[in-house]
């Protein structure tokens, strides 16, 4: 058997080394670790039959990701609607499918709620990060 000494020479095997290396901080550096995790935030109250939720927004040089939240009617963000239940044909398989979090919120951004014919409470369990 014969083999090639170019292949598995030093300068060769250092010179894959550095592109590798240099291949892999270059994909790093497009990674999300400019955010920095601040704390959760769990948010909640009740709601009568037909009510809006308050208007929330995200605090300046904060990013939210809101992982869970209750059943609710409609979600508007940033003046559109984003989650209306009252225009879903199959009702509450729709409304189960659509409360797949998690919601990336950027600071700002400004939501609220309405609910159905149901009074019930709500709730939005998020974390912040910090940019």
């Amino acid at each position: 058997m014969v083999f090639n000494s170019n292949l598995f020479s030093m300068k060769t095997v250092y010179t894959k080394l550095l592109f590798l290396s240099i291949f892999l901080y270059s994909i790093s550096s497009f990674s999300q670790a400019n955010l920095q995790f601040n704390t959760v935030v769990n948010i909640g109250g009740p709601l009568g039959n037909y009510a809006t939720g308050p208007t929330i927004t995200v605090p300046s040089g904060k990013i939210w990701k809101v992982v869970s939240y209750s059943q609710f009617n409609g979600l508007w963000l940033n003046g559109y609607n984003i989650y209306d239940l009252d225009k879903a044909v199959v009702g509450q398989a729709v409304a189960l499918a659509k409360n797949a979090a998690p919601l990336w919120l950027n600071e700002g951004d400004s939501f609220y709620f309405t609910t159905g014919n149901a009074s019930h409470p709500w709730f939005m369990s998020i974390l912040e990060f910090n940019r």
